[in-house]
C-alpha cells in the first residue's frame, strides 16, 4: 500500500486531535500532557515521565528513542517489519528545540499503566496515544506497511484477510455501518465498517465482531476490542466492497480470516 504514516505529534496536532476525537479543550489537553510528562508514581519504578516535553513544533525523534521502537517492532512482530527511514522536519519556521512528543520508554505501554494514571491521563495516553505514534509513525511500518495496515492475501470471492487484534470465533449477520450514529440494532452483529473511534464503544459492547478496512494492531478497534473481550480483524482489503449488511459471516480473530458463509442476496 502507499498509505503515507503519521508523523509523531506536536503539541498543536495534538490538540487538535484531543478535542476532534476525545472533546479536550486545549487547556485540559495541556495540563493532562503536563502530568504525563512531570510523571506518574509506578510501583517499584517511583515517579516516572511518560512522554517528552509536550511543547514542541518538531516531529524529530531522538536516535536512541528510534532504535528502542525499532527494537520493540522486531520483538513483537518480526524483524521484517523493521526499515531505516525517519521523519524531518521540512518547515523553515520550525525551531526544532525540543523532539516530538513521545513515550519516554516503549515499555510503558498504555495498558500496562492503566492502573497508575486517571481517566483521563489513559484516554490521552492511550486514545490519542504518543505511544502509538511513535510506533507506527516512522517508516517500520511503511517499509512493509500492508504487512501491518493491510493483509491482501484472498484465497477466494468468499474469503477475506486481515491483522487479527482480539482473539476469538464468531458466527453471525454482518451489519455494515457507514455512519456511527445511523446503526439500527447492532446487538449480536458482527460490525464491518472503514473504521472506529471512541464514539463506537457503545456500539462495540453489543456487537458479536468487529472487523474494520483500516487500522492497525494499536488502532482504537483493536485496543477496546481486546478490552471488551470481542473477536476482531482490522487492515482487511476492499472489506466494505465485498461483504454486505445480512450476509452470514464467520470470523477467526485469531487468524484474521473471515469468511462469508451465505449471501444476503444472490449474486
Amino acid at each position: 500500500t502507499n498509505t503515507k504514516p503519521y508523523a509523531p505529534y506536536t503539541t498543536s496536532v495534538m490538540q487538535q486531535d484531543a478535542s476532534v476525537r476525545l472533546g479536550f479543550a486545549p487547556k485540559k489537553t495541556m495540563l493532562i500532557a503536563q502530568q504525563l510528562y512531570e510523571g506518574v508514581n509506578v510501583k517499584g519504578q517511583g515517579q516516572v515521565g511518560l512522554i517528552t516535553y509536550m511543547r514542541t513544533d518538531s516531529v524529530r525523534v531522538n536516535p536512541q528513542a528510534d532504535a528502542a521502537c525499532k527494537a520493540l517492532i522486531a520483538e513483537n512482530y518480526g524483524k521484517e517489519y523493521v526499515g531505516s527511514g525517519f521523519f524531518s522536519n521540512k518547515k523553515q519556521n520550525t525551531q526544532d528545540a525540543h523532539e516530538a512528543i513521545r513515550p519516554t520508554y516503549v515499555k510503558y505501554t498504555p495498558d500496562s499503566v492503566k492502573q497508575y494514571l486517571t481517566p483521563d491521563q489513559h484516554k490521552l495516553y492511550r486514545e490519542l496515544p504518543p505511544y502509538s505514534r511513535l510506533i507506527f509513525a516512522e517508516e517500520p511500518f511503511n517499509k512493509r506497511h500492508a504487512n501491518v495496515n493491510s493483509y491482501h492475501k484472498k484465497l477466494s470471492d468468499n474469503e477475506l484477510f486481515g491483522v487479527p487484534c482480539s482473539g476469538g470465533i464468531c458466527e453471525g449477520e454482518a451489519l455494515v455501518i457507514t455512519d456511527v450514529n445511523d446503526t439500527g440494532d447492532v446487538k449480536d452483529k458482527i460490525l464491518i465498517t472503514k473504521m472506529t473511534d471512541p464514539g463506537w464503544v457503545f456500539l462495540l459492547t453489543q456487537a458479536k465482531g468487529v472487523i474494520s478496512e483500516k487500522g492497525s494492531l494499536l488502532s482504537h478497534t483493536a485496543i477496546i476490542s481486546r478490552e471488551i473481550g470481542i473477536p476482531s480483524i482490522v487492515g482487511v482489503k476492499d472489506l466494505m466492497l465485498t461483504i454486505q449488511t445480512g450476509d452470514l459471516i464467520r470470523m477467526n480473530g485469531d487468524k484474521g480470516k473471515i469468511e462469508i458463509l451465505k449471501r444476503s442476496v444472490d449474486t
